[in-house]
């Protein structure tokens, strides 16, 4: 009989497939050392949007189109967590051997739930470095998960179980139960209590202190009041660095008012938990310790490839107690694939789970725990820095005292309302993210709209924070200031114009004779001959000046840029020489020329900046002039 034709989907030739595989990772490992020379995040395109949203696919196509699509669509738009100016969520960046582990692990493909082989108990040494890392003993347990989400959700199912005299199991769960976190928790957490049948009104929020942290007489009256009223408290969910400022609880407080109250403390510490490791936290920190249950995430401060997270449980056999089931067909054997370690079914909720542990254990033998602390403990030094260096600079506003590794602050020159200053920070924040130069986050600190600036990467330097300080005052300086044409009828211009180019001349050289004819008389010297006068001002307030004077057939001088002493370093030489150039080709003109001196280095930048480049031979009636510009329009 004939025997029909049978597929596969492995490779015809396994030659082309190797060749393209290495191609994949020459690209990847490319894209990860230039990642300084690419925007932290760029809007995807219509056309990209156009192309994933093309109908299923009936029929194949060559594996080598499928990847170019991937270059073309996908890798150009990724969201930026890797970048080293990415500080929005808390997020990790990941590392080349963390990607390099997980093609290895999708290549193995072993689903993680039972049996004897080495994934198994790569995920069991993995939890045994976890305890060892927070302090829990050899006898607790812990379960590695997707995120912090599935690790709380895990943490207070078996928190809410072991009310054992419920049976909650087999009857369902009480309505009496209350849980207790404050205001500051992250929403997984209420999530979390919904999904349990306990519910967000029996979630109590207890309020924070002025630094964010829980308010321990506000916990302890609402924990009374719930008594008397009949209620059944059973868990208190402590924060090891909340997701808004990063604050820590006092975590041996709430452990003193558990054990006083007979509850199961919980501790998230999705990112936070991991400063431990640090000088700075580890005595603050020390507490996780003795709590019932913690949840992290490896795939934050460890800066292992998404997903990868870890749930611990003090009491290995209330965890067990929480989920096992043994179906005949998940039952363990003596001999043979079904023995070796415990299934894992028996301590959580997924059944189909990947080879997630082997990017952790490879990470971990690479770089070693002490390493990871050093990182975690630079990222916090680099918060403060961040800190005082806002603290330091005008018109920038610390919302609130840094206390591990997120800066929330605003924009504020004092010069608008509460309303206005919100919709002002939050507009600066989207032209950062959509200029690519740097990437943080939002919130509300006391109804004020901070700019959110978490530091969880290791690829970040002290100079990326100076960068970001530099773009937000720009583009706060790009909102705020206008650039008006000199208006012959208004005393002020005249004034503002020249006094703020004698100023600027007299400090660095000597005012000479050609800068007193045209400041004394910009319409006649420059307006009426076909050129122009801008003024940046914010406001009734003239902040700088800059003029254009005809110099030939199609050709234009930019001279006369000066900028108040009071306003420079916000910007305002980029803002009204971009004014310059675009009212220059309004004009008509073709080039634009400019002469300097080789000592100003900020203003040879900021030309270059504009797209000016040198002219090698010139001659100018200015002594002070050395240097000349030109560029094509």
């Amino acid at each position: 009989m004939n025997r029909p034709t049978e597929e596969t989907l492995d490779p015809v030739n396994w030659n082309e497939i190797r060749t393209l595989g290495h191609q994949m990772i020459d690209d990847m490992i490319d894209y990860l050392q230039s990642l300084r020379d690419k925007p932290v995040w760029e809007k995807p395109t219509n056309e990209v949007k156009e192309v994933l949203n093309r109908s299923l696919p009936q029929e194949g196509q060559p594996v080598e189109e499928v990847y170019q699509e991937f270059l073309s669509y996908i890798l150009p738009y990724n969201k930026g967590n890797i970048h080293p100016r990415f500080f929005a969520w808390v997020q990790g960046n990941g590392t080349p051997l963390g990607m390099l582990a997980d093609m290895l692990a999708s290549g193995m493909n072993p689903n993680t739930t039972i049996g004897d082989h080495a994934a198994m108990y790569v995920e069991q040494q993995v939890v045994e470095w976890s305890k060892e890392m927070f302090g829990f003993s050899k006898e607790a347990s812990g379960l590695l998960v997707s995120g912090a989400t599935m690790a709380n959700l895990t943490a207070l199912t078996v928190a809410r179980n072991s009310l054992q005299d419920l049976q909650i199991r087999v009857k369902g769960t009480d309505d009496k139960l209350t849980v207790y976190c404050s205001s500051e928790t992250h929403i997984c957490v209420i999530k979390a209590t919904e999904v349990l049948g306990i519910g967000s009104e029996r979630t109590r929020i207890i309020p924070v202190t002025d630094t964010f942290q829980i308010d321990v007489e506000a916990l302890i009256s609402m924990i009374k009041a719930d008594i008397a009223a009949g209620f059944r408290p059973f868990c208190v969910v402590g924060n090891a660095g909340t997701v808004n400022t990063g604050a820590v609880d006092p975590l041996e407080e709430l452990y003193q008012i558990c054990q006083e109250f007979g509850l199961w403390l919980h501790i998230d510490g999705a990112f936070g938990s991991l400063a431990k490791l640090t000088p700075t936290f580890a005595e603050k920190l020390k507490t996780i310790e003795k709590a019932d249950s913690l949840a992290f995430d490896f795939h934050k401060w460890l800066h292992v490839p998404y997903e990868s997270a870890c749930v611990l449980i003090r009491d290995k056999q209330l965890h067990q107690s929480a989920f096992s089931s043994v179906p005949n067909y998940l039952t363990a054997h003596e001999r043979g694939l079904a023995a070796g370690p415990e299934p894992l079914t028996n301590y959580g909720i997924e059944l189909s789970r990947s080879f997630k542990a082997l990017k952790v254990w490879m990470s971990l033998k690479e770089h070693g725990i002490q390493k990871y602390g050093r990182l975690v403990q630079q990222n916090i030094d680099q918060a403060r820095y961040l800190g005082e260096k806002v603290s330091r600079t005008p018109n920038l506003e610390l919302l609130v005292p840094v206390s591990m590794n997120i800066v929330c602050f605003r924009f504020n020159d004092g010069k608008h309302s509460e309303g206005a200053l919100n919709q002002l920070n939050k507009e600066i924040l989207m032209r950062l993210h959509e200029s690519g130069i740097a990437a943080p986050s939002y919130t509300i600190i006391h109804g004020k709209y901070a700019i959110r600036t978490n530091i969880t990467n290791h690829r970040t330097r002290l100079e990326d924070l100076d960068l970001l300080i530099n773009a937000i005052i720009e583009i706060a300086t790009g909102i705020l200031v206008k650039v008006v044409e000199f208006d012959v009828n208004n005393p002020l211009h005249y004034s503002a114009f020249k006094d703020i180019n004698y100023a600027w001349i007299n400090k660095y050289f000597k005012v000479e004779q050609g800068d007193l004819d045209s400041l004394e008389n910009p319409e006649k010297y420059f307006i009426a001959t076909g050129g122009a006068v801008l003024l940046a001002c914010r406001g009734d307030e003239i902040l700088g000046t800059t003029a254009l004077k005809l110099i030939g057939d199609n050709s234009l001088e930019l001279c006369k840029m000066g900028v108040n002493e009071a306003a420079r370093g916000l910007g305002i030489g980029y803002i009204i020489g971009e004014a310059a150039i675009q009212k220059a080709k309004a004009l008509g003109t073709k080039r634009l020329y400019l002469e300097t001196n080789s000592s100003l280095s900020p203003a040879l930048n900021l030309y270059k900046k504009l797209g000016f480049s040198k002219v090698e031979n010139f001659s100018s009636p200015y002594v002070r002039a050395d240097v000349a510009m030109e560029m094509y329009l």
